[in-house]
């Protein structure tokens, strides 16, 4: 009895490791709108980014808000994997680190934005953003 009781959780834990993201790379498409918070430029909302879906694994940000526009995502391409999408312009630690990653079963999108220089945090920035 100890033995199947072992061999059951030992079953249920490879289920759960092996539970993959089921995210399309289409969930991303679309207009998103939001909130910002930035560690610099501090917080605000109306921010609108369109997202289409570009060749291959490649997914093309492009903020269109009228009413404000921080610029970090716009006319950037990031390459979808599951449910996120990643640009690292890092070398040496330093540059821009774009990220997106969609929750709530995709009614959410994170989009976060970063620099460093020479190992010194500067702006950094997280949209938070659902389907228009």
């Amino acid at each position: 009895m100890k033995n199947l009781s072992v061999f059951s959780f030992v079953f249920v834990v490879l289920l759960l490791s092996c539970s993959k993201d089921d995210c399309t790379k289409d969930q991303f498409v679309g207009k998103w709108k939001g909130d910002y918070s930035c560690s610099i430029l501090g917080t605000g909302s109306d921010i609108v980014v369109d997202i289409t879906s570009g060749s291959g694994s490649n997914l093309d940000f492009n903020e269109i808000s009228s009413n404000v526009s921080l610029g970090f995502f716009d006319d950037v391409t990031l390459v979808h994997d599951e449910c996120k999408a990643e640009k690292d312009e890092r070398i040496l630690g330093t540059g821009p680190l774009f990220t997106a990653e969609l929750k709530d079963d995709g009614s959410t999108l994170i989009l976060k934005y970063s620099i460093t220089g020479f190992g010194f945090q500067g702006e950094s920035c997280t949209y938070t953003l659902k389907p228009e």
